[in-house]
């Protein structure tokens, strides 16, 4: 079974380089798929990495950043 990075919301946030808020909107809208495991929302990176994907031209630099 391969290892699954995941992030509660205020990681994801930070991993994207946006608000708390704006992924529970993103969440909300079905732009990003979460998990809720105990009341805890998580997001999968590979989830997280697929959104930047489709998003290429708010996160072009974000490469050379990591």
């Amino acid at each position: 079974m391969p290892n699954v990075m995941i992030y509660d919301i205020g990681n994801a946030a930070r991993y994207l380089g946006v608000s708390r808020r704006t992924v529970y909107r993103w969440i909300d809208s079905g732009e990003i798929n979460a998990l809720i495991v105990g009341g805890i929302v998580y997001v999968e990176q590979e989830v997280l990495d697929q959104f930047v994907d489709r998003h290429p031209d708010d996160y072009e630099d974000r490469e050379e950043e990591e």
